[in-house]
């Protein structure tokens, strides 16, 4: 799975070489470290592979499954891709820390990839746009810096806006921000 262009987004291409510019003094201050796209997107796909992995376990006629996730196959049967596609949308994803959404933003643009794998050429956009909206619900991400949550929340918006799926505030129930007086 390969990383899509990220060129949409403004936070990546203009905060990031800023906040790394200053990598020791500023992140230090504002307690604030950005991990890589690329790195993100590693764990992502490790880990997403990993789980889907775990969830076979069980049934060991349905390798085509994890060699369909880890792109060493670009064919699914129709059975084989009920079995994905009822997993992807039945993951729960938690980002605890959240900061500005790197993870948040590669786990969303991997289901998509897999999406579009799995959709064949009937109807590919309306597929991905109506499965992805339901992965977007099982999504949940929080952080104690309400202008990082607040970044992830218009970064969400602005790729999913592009994919074509409604933005509505409601779309983001799960990201919460909490506040540092939970700390105190």
């Amino acid at each position: 799975i390969n990383t899509e262009d990220l060129s949409f987004d403004i936070f990546e291409s203009l905060y990031i070489p800023i906040l790394t510019k200053y990598s020791g003094s500023l992140q230090k201050e504002l307690g604030v470290y950005v991990l890589p796209f690329s790195v993100c997107n590693s764990v992502v796909i490790t880990s997403l592979t990993q789980l889907i992995t775990n969830k076979l376990e069980s049934d060991p006629k349905r390798t085509n499954i994890i060699r369909f996730v880890m792109g060493l196959s670009n064919y699914l049967n129709d059975d084989d891709s009920n079995v994905l596609l009822s997993i992807l949308i039945n993951i729960k994803c938690i980002d605890i820390s959240c900061g500005t959404g790197n993870f948040i933003l590669s786990y969303i643009l991997v289901i998509k990839q897999l999406l579009e794998r799995l959709s064949g050429s009937n109807n590919k956009i309306e597929f991905v746009k109506y499965y992805l909206s339901i992965v977007i619900d099982n999504l949940f991400a929080t952080d104690i810096n309400y202008i990082s949550a607040l970044i992830t929340t218009l970064r969400i918006k602005l790729l999913l806006n592009i994919y074509g799926i409604d933005t509505d505030l409601s779309n983001f129930k799960n990201l919460n921000i909490l506040s540092s007086r939970q700390f105190d």
